[in-house]
This record gives C-alpha cells, sequence and structure tokens, in this order.
C-alpha cells in the first residue's frame, strides 16, 4: 500500500472533480451531493460515522436472488433452520431475524434482485437516499454468510472478516417500483395473452432494480458454546 507523502491528507473528491474538470477529463456536470453519495458509496473519504468521523469499507459482495414466495434469506453457514416469528415480522419491517438468520421481504416472487453485504470498519450512518433502513444484528459462528433462494437454493455465499457478531442495517430501494411493474405485467399477461415466455422476458426488462443492502460492523466475539448443555442435549 503507497503511504502518503509529507503527512498530507487525501484529496476530496470535490478537490479531484475540479482536477480532472481542468484537463479536459470531466464536464464538471455532478452536483456536491451527487459526489458525496457516491463517495459515501465507495467507502471514500466522505461516508462518515454517526459521530462524523470517516468509515473505511473492509469488504463487499453482491449477488442477484429470486425473491421465490417474496423472501430471500440471509443466515450464517451453519444456522439454517428458519424462524417462522422473524418471517412474520419480515413482512411489516421489510427486513427481520433472529440474530443469526435474516429475510428479505420483497412485494414479488418472481424478479430477481440485487443482495448487497457491506463490511465496515466502524458503525456508520444509514444511507439517505432509500425507500427505508431498519437496525440489524447477524451472528456467524463460521465467518460464512449464506444468500438463499427459499426454492431455488443459495444464490451466492460470502466470507466475512472473522467469525463473530456483527451489527448495522439494512437499506432497501427501487422495491414499490419494481412491484408496481411487477403488477403491470400480469396484468397484460391475462390481457394479451401473454405465454410463458413473454412472461419470463418482461421480468428480465424491468428497468428498476430491486436492492436490499446489508451494511455491517464487527462488534465482538461469539460467546462459546456451554459444554454442559451440550452434554445434555446428548
Amino acid at each position: 500500500m503507497r503511504e502518503q507523502m509529507g503527512g498530507e491528507r487525501p484529496a476530496k473528491v470535490e478537490q479531484v472533480a475540479a482536477a480532472l474538470a481542468a484537463l479536459g477529463m470531466y464536464d464538471g456536470e455532478n452536483t456536491p451531493k451527487e459526489h458525496s453519495e457516491e463517495a459515501a458509496r465507495l467507502g471514500g473519504p466522505d461516508s462518515l460515522s454517526s459521530d462524523g468521523a470517516p468509515v473505511s469499507l473492509i469488504t463487499e459482495y453482491s449477488t442477484t436472488a429470486r425473491p421465490d414466495r417474496r423472501i430471500v434469506e440471509v443466515y450464517d453457514s451453519d444456522a439454517y433452520l428458519g424462524d417462522d416469528e422473524a418471517l412474520q415480522r419480515s413482512r411489516t419491517r421489510v427486513v427481520a431475524g433472529n440474530g443469526y438468520h435474516l429475510y428479505l421481504h420483497s412485494l414479488q416472487p418472481d424478479i430477481e434482485v440485487q443482495v448487497t453485504i457491506r463490511v465496515w470498519d466502524t458503525p456508520r450512518k444509514p444511507p439517505e437516499d432509500t425507500e427505508g433502513t431498519v437496525p440489524v444484528s447477524l451472528e456467524s459462528e463460521t465467518g460464512q454468510l449464506v444468500v438463499n433462494q427459499v426454492t431455488f437454493g443459495p444464490a451466492g455465499m460470502m466470507d466475512l472478516p472473522r467469525p463473530g457478531v456483527y451489527d448495522g442495517h439494512a437499506a432497501w430501494s427501487g422495491r414499490d417500483a419494481t412491484a408496481a411493474y411487477y403488477d403491470t405485467c400480469l396484468q397484460r399477461a391475462v390481457d394479451e395473452r401473454w405465454g410463458p415466455e413473454q412472461i419470463g422476458a418482461a421480468w428480465k426488462q424491468c428497468s428498476t432494480a430491486e436492492q436490499y443492502t446489508l451494511d455491517l460492523w464487527f462488534v465482538r466475539e461469539s460467546e462459546p458454546e456451554d459444554k454442559d448443555e451440550d452434554e445434555d442435549d446428548e
């Protein structure tokens, strides 16, 4: 990794944009708010914690998943058993879990959604440009998370920086617009007598991306298992 020379502070995103504009490599049309949002998305110097301190992105993983039965699951690879109570809560909270198993609740069951998991070095403010956000907590004793489709199985797996308990928040966008597009397609399919191929093509042509993002940060190690309880279970 390159060291900064002479103790200089890294350039802010606005300074970089101005320099590129002067060189004719950028038209300068983005607003300061857009610069800040993009820097925050990438974990740059404008990504801040709740107290205003810079936050660095450690790792990021993204995959698409079909929300079969209007659900996508995220859980530790050793905690695949479901939780009906958490599943029901997700229908009103959009994202809910039991500490090991998260449910992401879509409003439609067929159009693929984007699931992104980001791990930060310290707590981070929730994003502002979303349809909604809720706090979450997820424990992974294996250090590996699964993004799962209820009927079709795993859509992907992510290795966390370390096993343990992660706090954070879940955010979503494009959920309502994708559901509206889905309902419109269903109505047209009936009115115009679409076949399966035409319906499948319509799902892929949705112009809005339904996105779920988990922003997490490590808080502590997992509690060691109680040997006495293990022996009682046997």
